[in-house]
């Protein structure tokens, strides 16, 4: 992107990624999920006991989270493990961590 342009045109090329990124993260159970994967990478298994959930609902929002580019998996074996994926998601995750902190 050239200097001149600004901020709300940056965003406004992208809104199709933002919209996205919030729509996935406008869950509670999304956002918690988030926040435990912000410590590290941890299984499906882990997650689901972390939110106090079954397996498969877990597996649905994880789903939404890939899609949306704020996580990545990894399969070892039968164990499925999930991470945060750097970027906007993550940031914005980190942000309402600090804000929140206080």
């Amino acid at each position: 992107m050239s200097k001149s342009t600004s901020i709300t045109e940056q965003l406004a090329n992208n809104v199709d990624t933002a919209t996205g990124v919030l729509k996935a993260l406008s869950n509670e159970t999304r956002i918690k999920l988030m926040c435990m994967l912000m410590d590290g990478e941890k299984s499906a298994g882990e997650l689901a006991q972390g939110v106090d959930m079954r397996l498969p609902a877990i597996s649905q929002h994880l789903s939404k989270m890939r899609a949306a580019g704020l996580v990545v998996s990894r399969r070892n074996a039968q164990t499925i493990y999930y991470k945060a994926k750097g970027g906007v998601g993550h940031a914005i995750v980190r942000t309402l961590c600090d804000y929140y902190r206080e």
